[in-house]
């Protein structure tokens, strides 16, 4: 993981710059011990303050990625609401070859809704799953 890279990198250059303004002779003492001591506690919290940064660094542009795709989400669930408010879909019609899909529609309204549909009226009419879509209303 490159935390744990950093981390062990970092850890090697402390220890090597803390030992490098200690005489030779104190590792052989006593008094060596409180050096390494005194090592280990300055490394120990130095590392821990780095890790800590770089995971709250990390959090922070985790936490920002997450915001910014929860604006993305909501903005394109509001243009795909606006782009359906007008659509209308209708099941159950019977497909038949060659036919113009907004006529089709024009009868059926006329038929079992009893309205009067003008083809202007549709801005567009398709069959879900077909390949081939004709429009009497290429205007619009």
């Amino acid at each position: 993981m490159a935390i744990t890279g950093l981390v062990t990198g970092l850890k090697s250059k402390l220890r090597f710059h803390v030992l490098d303004n200690v005489p030779e002779k104190q590792y052989h003492c006593p008094s060596g011990f409180l050096v390494a001591a005194i090592q280990k506690t300055v490394t120990d919290a130095v590392l821990t303050s780095v890790k800590d940064s770089l995971l709250k660094s990390r959090d922070d542009k985790i936490a920002n990625l997450e915001l910014q795709n929860a604006k993305m989400k909501a903005e394109i669930e509001e243009q795909e609401q606006h782009s359906r408010r007008n659509c209308l879909i209708v099941h159950g019609i019977e497909e038949n070859e060659g036919e113009v899909t907004d006529s089709v529609i024009q009868k059926f309204v006329r038929t079992h809704l009893k309205m009067d549909l003008k083809v202007q009226d549709i801005d567009r009419s398709h069959r879900h799953g077909t390949e081939k879509v004709t429009y009497e209303n290429q205007g619009n």
